[in-house]
């Protein structure tokens, strides 16, 4: 089944035996006077794949997302590439309504294929740590992307040894 948001709690529903139709329902019962609701969460029920074809490059992205409206598409973003100021390309990140890419989209006449997509890792300025950025640290200092020291920047760095703060290994953490 999936997850499912109650309120502020969420609930994971594993078993697909339930005894009713579970999201036929908005609201389910109530428990001491505080009213459960159901609702299927939209953000984990969506998936996201890139499309290329040259048709994209003169289109804007609520154009791309009325043609493809009825293929499940809610978004689409175009991938820019920055080559002397910006460039549009015939790149097009999707964000379908399903939870399974789709093996395409219909533009036209014409299948283009989907594949999927895989943003950049999330990387951390201040601690040099992937998995958050900066305005969600919990570290207390900055590090050194040389020596991965407290307290200095690279340019006031001393240290001739270089050391990753992911990894060790000998080398910058960039």
């Amino acid at each position: 089944m999936g997850h499912c948001i109650i309120g502020t709690e969420r609930m994971d529903l594993r078993t697909k035996a339930l005894p009713v139709n579970f999201f036929k329902f908005t609201t389910l019962w109530f428990i001491h006077d505080i009213e459960i609701k159901a609702s299927i969460s939209v953000s984990m029920n969506t998936c996201r794949g890139v499309a290329s074809h040259r048709d994209f490059v003169d289109m804007v992205p609520a154009e791309i997302v009325e043609c493809t409206t009825d293929q499940d598409v809610i978004e689409a973003r175009k991938i820019i590439r920055m080559v002397d100021g910006s460039r549009s390309t015939a790149s097009v990140t999707f964000t379908f309504t399903v939870a399974k890419l789709p093996g395409g989209v219909h533009v036209g006449y014409e299948s283009v294929p989907v594949r999927p997509y895989i943003p950049n890792p999330l990387r951390c300025f201040k601690s040099k740590i992937y998995g958050h950025y900066g305005n969600a640290c919990g570290s207390l200092h900055s590090y050194c992307s040389r020596c991965t020291g407290e307290g200095h920047v690279v340019e006031q760095c001393t240290s001739l040894v270089e050391k990753c703060r992911n990894c060790g290994s000998a080398h910058f953490t960039f």
